[in-house]
């Protein structure tokens, strides 16, 4: 049966990393990697040199939820995010400061975005995917159609579940094109494996239902681009379950569904 997950990408940190390792996933996580947050009005002008001043007209900067050290971007004509710098501190909801110099200019009247998190290709960051069902009811996602095919190594299946990078070094990729960035993920949560007497011998999740499964992804880039580039991520949220009831599940039918080294 096919079910609607909610999905969302955190940084690895010691937080999330020991949320993610436990049995059921569950747990406050910090440093959540969101899509920037677009303020009212557009971009009106920069002023100064090195610790540059953006003037916006009816933004609200002081506000929305910017801070100091969230990275500052525009939106261009195609809806690619190009970056301007790292804010420094802000002043007014028309004026913020810059650390440096801009790395771009906005064009005249573009909408502005600030967010706290940059990726870089050859950085992992964590996917975090709730599962179906409560108490002793729960069932977990199948992974299946997330890879290219059923191997812990197989990368990404960018149909179901992508990587983009869609501003290189602060400009936009030509004509808006995003570029697919592969990757592979493997499964955190560590289970361990309960044992029935015979006919249904060792099996797992039959005491412990988790509340969200938590994959590790790794992008597979050679040599890496820029950390000044902005990545888009993109997935399905429809998933295939797997029944945990009544007597848990085999490790060949995680295996099967896409669950490695569990």
């Amino acid at each position: 049966m096919a079910y609607t997950a909610d999905i969302s990408y955190w940084r690895i940190n010691q937080t999330n990393t020991a949320i993610a390792t436990s049995a059921l996933g569950s747990g406050t996580p910090d440093n959540e990697i969101i899509t920037p947050l677009e303020s009212p009005g557009t971009f009106s002008s920069l002023s100064g040199s090195g610790n540059t001043t953006v003037n916006g007209s009816s933004t609200t900067f002081n506000t929305i939820g910017w801070a100091n050290g969230d990275y500052l971007y525009y939106i261009n004509n195609v809806g690619a995010y190009i970056l301007v710098g790292q804010i420094s501190s802000i002043s007014s909801p028309t004026v913020l400061i810059l650390t440096e110099s801009p790395t771009n200019t906005p064009t005249s009247s573009s909408k502005l975005a600030a967010s706290s998190n940059l990726i870089t290709t050859n950085e992992e960051f964590y996917i975090r995917i709730s599962t179906r069902g409560s108490g002793s009811n729960v069932w977990i996602p199948s992974l299946l159609a997330w890879r290219v095919s059923n191997q812990a190594t197989a990368s990404n299946q960018p149909t179901e579940i992508s990587l983009e990078a869609i501003s290189a070094i602060g400009n936009p990729l030509v004509n808006g094109t995003a570029t697919n960035i592969p990757f592979i993920f493997s499964v955190m949560n560590t289970w361990t494996p309960e044992v029935f007497p015979s006919p249904i011998g060792t099996r797992y999740l039959a005491a412990v239902k988790p509340q969200y499964i938590w994959l590790k992804a790794t992008p597979q880039t050679a040599g890496g681009l820029s950390s000044k580039t902005m990545y888009k991520i993109t997935a399905d949220e429809q998933f295939e379950d797997i029944n945990t009831n009544p007597t848990g599940v085999s490790k060949a039918q995680l295996n099967q569904n896409g669950y490695f080294n569990v």
